[in-house]
Order: C-alpha cells, then structure tokens, then sequence
C-alpha cells in the first residue's frame, strides 16, 4: 500500500514486500519418465511433482465461480491437490443449466475472444502459477463441438486455441485435447471418434506447444493414441504424452487391465492421469440441503462410499505412475436454486458437521482424506489479498466483507460499522497456531476489530482478541480465562500476532510480546474468525502457520517415532538417544513441499548428529533423503543420499559452537537448502541434479554416544526468503536508471532491514545513505508492495573495479544477499 510504504520508510525497519514483475512466469510443467517435473523458471532445476488434480471443469463460465476458484486455490494446496481440470468448452453443468456456458469457438475455427472464457482461463493460469500449480486444459466438450460443425475448421480451431496458449506464455499446463473422445454425443465425426482424428488433433497442439504434456481423455478406459499421419506429402509420427484415463481401470494393480482400442497399454512407459474418476462415488449427483445454508447442493456421499473411493484412488496411486482425480459434483454442476457451483473445499463452505452422513455436503471430509492418505504436511497460508482473493474465508457471514479493489495494494474489508458482531471464518490447520495479521480502522476509531480463535460461530468457546483505538484486549468467550487488557494505542500501521503454543497463549503488537497467558484448555476447535464490533475496519498481510513445536516439556514425543524405542527416552525435558555405535532414527512421518526445520541439540557426548529431510522411505531413513550433518566441533555438510546409502556432498562449511547447546535451522524451499547454526548461516546450496528427491518424510539420527534433542519446531511451508536483484546494469559506468530491487515472496510484510555496501578494492563499506538521497529517488511496483530504488544520473567509476552489495533481512531472520559489478 502506497500510504502505508511512505510511512514505513520514515522508521526505515518496516518495508512493503511485492510480487514478481508484471506478467513474469514463474512454473514449467515436464515429463522424465514415467514422472511429471515442475521446474521453478531461473533457478532450471525441475522438482518432482506429484500430481493429484480435481476437476472443475466449468471454471471459466462465469466470472463469479471463476472468482470463487481463485479464492480456494490455496485451501486445495493445503490439501494436496495441486492440479485443477478447466475446460475451454467447459462440461456438464448438468440438467437444463447447460446453456449457461458461453460460446468461445466460431463456426470458421477462429476464437471468439468476446467470450469472458477467454479472460477467466488466463486468470486462472496467472493464480494457478503464482502458486506452483498446474492446469490440466480440455480443448472440447461433446455437444457444444458443434460451435464449429466441420473438422476441417475444428483442427484449425485447435490450432488457434493453442496458439492462444502460447501467447499468453504460461507454461504450467498439460492438455487434455477432447474430453471423453468417441463419446456418442460427438455423432461420429471422424476428428472427434477416430484414431487418426485424435492424433491430427495431438499434432496440431503440440505444434504450437512442444513440450507441454498433451493426449486425449476416452469415454471411459484409458487412452494414449500413438501413429502416424499424413501432413502434405510426408508421414509424420505422433504420440500422446500422457494416458488419460476416464473412470476406473477394471484392476488397478493388474498391468493387464490397461488397454488401449482392445489393446495392452503399459501405464509404466509414460505417465498415467485419471482424468474423471467419479464412478465410485455412486450416487452423489444428487441435490440435498446444505445443513449451513439451507439450499439445495450437490456432492453427498455415505461414509461407505466415500471409503470405497479413497481405496480405488490408493490403489490407483500405488500401482504403475496413476495419480488421483478427487472427483465431486459439487464443484461443477449448477446447484438447482443457485447461480453457480461451489468451489469450497474447506470446512468452513461445505461441511459444518465433524463426519459425513448421508444428508449432509461432505467435500471437505473427502479431502481431508485425501490429506490423509498422502500424509500431507501442514501448509502455511498467507493472504496479501494481491490478486482480489480471500482464500478459505468465509465472506457471506454477518457484515459487509470484500476486497476493496480501488486501494492501493487491496486488503480485506468489514464497512458495516453499525453490525454488532461481523465476523468470517477460515480454518487452519489442527495443533498449534501462528496468526499474523495487519489491521486498522475504516475511517476514524470506533468500536472494536480483532479475532476469535476456537468455535466454528461466535457463539462457541474461543480465545478473543479485541483490538480499540487505546489498547488490545485478550479473553476467552465461555470459558474461564480472565481478561488481559494492555495500553496500545493504534497507529497507521499496526502488525499483530496471537500463537498458541507449548501451553501458552501469546499476543505481540508489531513484534513486541505484549500478552502471555496460561492456556487453560477450554479451547478445543481451531476456527479463525476475524471480527468487528461496531466498526468499519480493515485486514491485510494475513498469515496463519500452524507450527508443530514438540519441547518434551510433558515427557511426550508428539508425532515423533522412534525406530527403536529402546534407544530414546525423554530426560528432563528433552529427548534422549544413547547408541552404544551405528546410528539410530527418530520419524516425522509428513510429507512437507517446503519446510523450516529447527532443532537444538547438545553434542556433549557425541560426535555428530543427523537431520534428515525428503526421506523417500520412512522404514529406511538412512536410505534415499537429503541430509544435514552437524559435528561437536561445528563442521556442516549437506549431502543427497541414494537408495544404498551412498552419500553424494552438495556443500559443505564450518562454524564456531557451543557443543553443549546448539540450534540448527534448516530451511528447504524447492532445491534449494540453507543451514544456520546458531544464527550463522553456513550453507545455503541448490541440488544441481536433474531429478531431485521428492517431499518426503523428516528425522533425526543419533551416532554413537549420547545426543539430547530439544524443541524440534517444523513449519510447514517455508517462509520464503527476501529477494535482491538489480536491472540496468550495462557498461562500465553505473548507469542512469540502474535499479536495486528488494521484494520478499512470501506476500507479507516483513521485510526488517535493508543495506547497501560498496567495494572499491579495499573491502566494503556502509553506503546506506545514498538510498536516502536524492541520487536514488524510490521506485514502486504497481501494487504497492516492495521497493526499489532507481539511480537518476550516471556514476563514472573510471577503471576502479566497483562491487556494490545489497542485502536484505526479514522479521524471520531470514537474510539474502546480491552483489553487482562495473568494470
């Protein structure tokens, strides 16, 4: 936000963070193998990515359920879906409603770019990316294949479509050229039922996308059309990337039960997707009454049907490369009194109740399942509100909540002051919490703004923070917590922070521990609700991180296993192995994408210690991981792991210690890895190979001796690092325009401290103060968040070699540095 950036410059310790510049891509999607890659574009290093995609195939009809999709984005991250299915053409909005969906093709095979179509796919393209997600994109749907009624303009069509694709340079996508190919609605056209049909249609899309995945979804079975065709005078080859398959393979852990035309087809070869895998799930297309809302909804499943399911989507996802579909109606089909489906996969939109029943929506409990079954990790969720999204958030509760989209950055905003209690609701994670947030007034100071944490409504047991014009205020709502109230009188720009943790309840006003109370346990959900009392307010640079902190204070191990139980014990608050020689392993057993890792450790009696992260086999940890050794005498190495136990060094570097008591901090983003040893950072390296491990299990290792654990603190979901980066640096002089960029990710506010250091041969020195001065006036992105700072005129450096070195620090300690050379 622009104001509030002016007014952090003046304290200097608070900057503004941003997002990557205007229409930068960031994800590439690849094949190696039988495995999908998703490639971080810059750093050229692919990660696995493990696919599990929902359908949601009507995502671009309307721009309200367009709206709606973009808002849940994170909440099917958190949940491990991380692909979404959209059609060009959309799918079945079921009974009568079919007619809603736009035209987007015209009879010649050109586009018809007047469709909102067109605009909503890019958004989701734009969102899906900035988020490291993939969109699996169908070219046709059956029926409205009639737009253009010849296949001699329906394959220009296609060509067109994929040209449109390629312009807009996402690269996050497969694509799924006809959905249900051969399907009878298609009334036999030649392009659209036969096998040369679909391979001209494969042909004609990858020729203006080489290297995006492409194939064709079948009726039902699976399909990977292969051959060859005629184009001009010359015979051509042309194959599917990927098996599609539509509904259940007879015997998913029968290789035999995967044909193609009749055919055997071997899902070993390239990569298999069920694109549609509802056939299991029975019954569920049909409308019942949502118990919250009262309106007729579809998407309900008996607890029996839904555990058949999650069975036939394990098996699919064990046997030979097939990835799961979480399939619901729910999500695409027009409900019978509402204007558009519903997205929400989260508690707080389709499920009020614990468990599913028969009469009640229970998309969520499917996905929490599906979190389950794939042992997903905590994710941090963090709202900036950039993109017009509140995500997970519950808007249509008491009160008048939207983004505003006219100020400077966006923020989420309650302007009914005359609601007694407004509130919306989202639901992070179990077990610990984290809440960070900005918030201020709409207009001048009256009543109160704040949170609830417990209850799913207001009426339930919650912590509540209440924030005034004077003071913050922390009590308990039906329970019998007495209220603490301190003096803090509210400013422009005010941060907030409410953690409960290892038995305590804590509040921090702009990282200042203001509140620390005992938690008496009379709290037992873990609903977020943001609130107003008589007030028209504000929230911004939201950010909820549930943190599995495990202190060994009550002499419990929390999710931690020990291999050999024998060899552990908890000791006086800590965590204790005693291996007489070998090493012996100690398991958390979640699959996280990115993670911070903390861990203090005494090496008194011991020679060296192990963290390992990315275990690809939980009953082997010394096997396939990445892993972290510390020595008592401060050597660090990060090494990757093979199968057999071969160790390969990626880095290596030493530091200073307290053998007796040391904390280490490990934090993986992606490839890339940095160490910190009691705050020093002393690795900081990316996996350079071309098929890095994927996400993977957490452990510790004890070698022979005694070695004492303590705190070990994991949260799930790196708090990505700031980011230095210079633009304009040509030439032997520094010139007019060069630009020093500081921006930080993770889309909050916390960007601590920046610095600016010159070498001219002789080390370098502070020269923080040219960006104070006139000579770099402050540049802005156009959302308001980051900074930048742009020289007005050109600087001679004659032949003197001059490195200059910016560096920037966020609340979280994290620090990255850039240096740039003239001559």
């Amino acid at each position: 936000m622009h104001r509030t950036l002016f007014a952090a410059l003046g304290a200097w310790l608070a900057l503004a963070t941003a997002t990557d510049g205007q229409g930068a891509k960031r994800h590439k999607l690849s094949i190696q193998g039988t495995r999908f890659f998703l490639e971080e574009i810059g750093t050229g290093n692919p990660r696995p990515f493990d696919v599990w995609l929902s359908r949601l195939a009507n995502s671009c009809f309307d721009t309200r359920y367009t709206d709606l999709v973009i808002e849940q984005l994170d909440d099917y991250k958190r949940y491990g879906v991380n692909t979404i299915v959209v059609g060009i053409q959309g799918g079945n909005l079921q009974t009568n409603k079919n007619f809603l969906y736009p035209k987007t093709y015209n009879p010649d095979g050109s586009l018809d770019l007047s469709s909102v179509v067109w605009s909503n796919l890019n958004r989701i393209l734009d969102e899906t990316d900035r988020r490291g997600m993939v969109v699996m994109v169908q070219f046709w749907y059956f029926l409205r294949d009639e737009q253009v009624p010849t296949d001699a303009a329906a394959l220009t069509c296609t060509t067109n479509a994929a040209k449109w694709l390629a312009a807009t340079g996402h690269q996050n996508l497969m694509l799924d050229i006809v959905n249900e190919f051969t399907h009878p609605a298609y009334d036999g056209r030649p392009l659209f039922t036969t096998a040369n049909g679909a391979l001209q249609l494969i042909h004609a899309a990858k020729a203006e996308l080489p290297g995006v995945p492409t194939g064709v979804s079948p009726k039902s079975g699976i399909a990977a059309p292969s051959g060859t065709i005629t184009v001009g005078s010359q015979t051509v080859p042309v194959a599917a990337d990927i098996i599609i398959g539509h509904n259940a393979i007879a015997d998913p852990t029968n290789v035999g039960s995967y044909t193609i035309g009749g055919m055997p087809a071997n899902p070993l070869t390239i990569p298999y997707i069920n694109n549609e895998f509802d056939a299991q799930l029975g019954g569920e297309h049909y409308p019942s009454t949502n118990p919250r809302t009262g309106r007729l909804s579809y998407g309900h499943f008996t607890p029996s049907i839904v555990n058949r399911y999650l069975g036939d989507l394990q098996l699919l996802r064990n046997s030979f490369n097939g990835y799961g579909n979480v399939f619901t109606s729910h999500q695409q089909f027009v409900p019978p009194n509402d204007p558009i489906p519903d997205p929400r996969v989260g508690p707080e939109g389709t499920q009020p109740q614990a468990t599913a029943g028969t009469a009640e929506p229970s998309v969520h409990w499917l996905f929490s399942a599906i979190a389950g079954m794939r042992k997903f990790g905590s994710l941090e969720t963090s709202h900036d509100f950039e993109g017009g999204e509140a995500s997970g958030f519950l808007l249509d509760g008491p009160g008048t909540w939207a983004i505003n989209p006219t100020f400077d950055g966006k923020r989420l905003e309650q302007t009914d002051a005359n609601e007694a209690l407004a509130w919306t609701r989202m639901v992070p994670d179990a077990g610990d919490v984290d809440v960070a947030f900005e918030a201020g007034f709409v207009g001048a100071p009256s009543g109160t703004l704040g949170l609830r944490y417990g209850a799913a409504d207001p009426s339930g047991t919650a912590y509540r923070l209440r924030i005034d014009a004077n003071s913050v205020t922390l009590d308990q709502v039906g329970g019998p917590m007495t209220p603490t109230s301190v003096a803090a009188p509210k400013v422009l720009l005010d941060q907030y922070r409410f953690v409960r943790r290892a038995g305590r309840v804590q509040v921090y006003v702009n990282e200042t521990l203001t509140i620390d109370a005992v938690d008496n346990g009379a709290v037992t959900g873990h609903n977020l609700l943001l609130t107003t009392e008589n007030a028209a307010a504000w929230f911004d640079n939201l950010r909820t991180g549930p943190i599995r902190l495990t202190d060994f204070d009550l002499a419990t191990t929390g999710n931690w296993q020990a291999q050999n139980a024998g060899a552990w014990a908890t000791v006086g608050q800590a965590w204790r192995a005693t291996v007489p020689s070998g090493t012996e392993y100690a398991l958390l057993d979640q699959v996280f994408d990115d993670v911070v890792f903390h861990a203090t450790v005494d090496l008194s009696n011991a020679n060296d210690t192990e963290l390992l992260f990315a275990v690809q086999d939980p009953a082997n940890p010394g096997g396939a991981a990445y892993r972290a050794t510390l020595s008592a005498q401060g050597a660090v190495t990060w090494q990757r792991v093979s199968a057999a136990g071969v160790p390969t060094t990626l880095a290596s570097g030493t530091t200073t210690i307290n053998r007796a008591s040391v904390r280490v901090r490990v934090a993986i983003e992606g490839t890339r890895v940095r160490i910190d040893v009691d705050g020093n950072e002393v690795v900081d390296v990316t996996d350079p190979s071309a098929a890095p491990l994927e996400p993977g299990a957490i452990a510790i290792a004890a070698r022979t001796g005694t070695t004492v654990f303590d705190d070990l603190e994991v949260e799930g979901g790196a708090r990505r690092y700031p980011v230095v980066s210079f633009s304009n640096t040509s030439g032997p002089a520094i010139p007019a325009g060069f630009t020093i960029h500081f921006d930080d990710p993770d889309g909050l506010w916390d960007l601590q401290s920046i610095q600016l250091e010159a070498d001219f041969g002789q080390g370098y020195f502070d020269v923080n103060r040219a960006l104070l001065s006139p000579l770099f006036p402050v540049t802005l992105p156009g959302d308001g968040k980051g900074i930048g700072f742009a020289l007005v005129g050109r600087i001679d450096v004659g032949t003197t070699t001059v490195h200059l070195r910016a560096t920037a620090i966020d609340r979280g300690g994290n620090r990255t540095r850039a240096v740039v050379r003239f001559n």
